[in-house]
């Protein structure tokens, strides 16, 4: 993966202490690309590092916490220092609640939406300048499945004994 003038592409990827975004961040390495693997937690990244060693590849730790504007600005800003550009960023970092909505506490919705969409609009702010100075870059944002509401688990609005009589989503 090379930009026009044969330099790896500059990839930031948000999410990837486990998953597709730890999957992404090593194959991205493998195919030349310079990956800027985010987690939150950087005690976490035993996983990715192992993933990334085996591959006889490397990936570069960057800790934001999407759900603060200020620490992406500086991560996206550490990232920019480094490389001297964002070719492109991933959003990938998400949170889940599983349980009927009516039992799940106002704190665990809001850090999901602060998570898996205020956070993935923080870091797009964040990345739009440098990629507006250097006339490109792509910007992919990544969902689950357990959004969509006919395949995947979600804050149910049904009591648990309606839904065993039923397999019809309560959103058709």
């Amino acid at each position: 993966m090379k930009d026009g003038q044969g330099n790896p592409k500059v990839i930031l990827i948000t999410g990837t202490s486990t998953g597709i975004g730890l999957e992404l961040a090593v194959e991205l390495a493998k195919r030349g690309a310079r990956v800027f693997a985010s987690m939150r937690d950087v005690d976490k990244a035993e996983a990715l590092q192992f993933a990334a060693t085996s591959a006889g590849v490397a990936v570069e730790l960057v800790a934001p916490d999407v759900t603060s504007e200020e620490s992406v600005v500086e991560a996206v800003g550490r990232v920019e220092s480094a490389a001297g550009r964002i070719d492109v960023v991933v959003n990938n970092a998400a949170v889940t609640t599983y349980g009927p909505i009516e039992f799940t506490p106002q704190a665990s919705v809001e850090t999901m939406f602060a998570t898996n969409v205020i956070g993935a609009i923080s870091v797009v702010r964040a990345v739009l300048p440098g990629m507006r100075r250097h006339g490109s870059g792509r910007i992919v944002n990544v969902g689950s499945v357990s959004a969509e509401p006919r395949f995947g688990i979600r804050l149910w609005a049904c009591t648990r004994r309606r839904r065993r009589r039923s397999t019809r989503s309560v959103w058709n």
